[in-house]
């Protein structure tokens, strides 16, 4: 996304590349780093700061992403940031939602996501 040519469109495909890896059966439910940083953050001082250089990548990438939507005119200019905020903490919470064995209802979360994100277009 920080590299992205497209705004919205960019967004949309990061949020369901993060839903496909919550319904594959081919690995665990979630998300490694979002898990680490759930459990094992809080004990371990390197684990709580590289998981804070995610965290912060994430809204990065999410931000230069709605910036390039707002330049464009996708969006309502100075909604960005905000917007970045609320995609990031959507994505995370339905990311903790799969771990904790609720597959089902994180892809419902995340396809509401992506139809949100979608409504936000001028």
């Amino acid at each position: 996304m920080a590299a992205g040519s497209n705004g919205l469109d960019d967004v949309v495909r990061f949020v369901e590349w993060v839903r496909a890896g919550t319904s594959s059966d081919v690995q665990p439910s979630g998300c490694l780093i979002v898990n680490t940083m759930v459990e094992l953050a809080t004990e371990d001082a390197e684990i709580g700061e590289v998981t804070q250089r995610y965290r912060e990548r994430v809204r990065r990438s999410l931000h230069a992403a709605l910036a390039r939507a707002e330049r464009s005119g996708e969006i309502d200019p100075r909604t960005g940031s905000t917007r970045a905020v609320v995609v990031q903490a959507a994505m995370f919470g339905a990311l903790v939602t799969a771990r904790s064995g609720a597959g089902k209802v994180a892809d419902r979360m995340l396809r509401g996501l992506v139809a949100e994100i979608r409504r936000w277009r001028c």
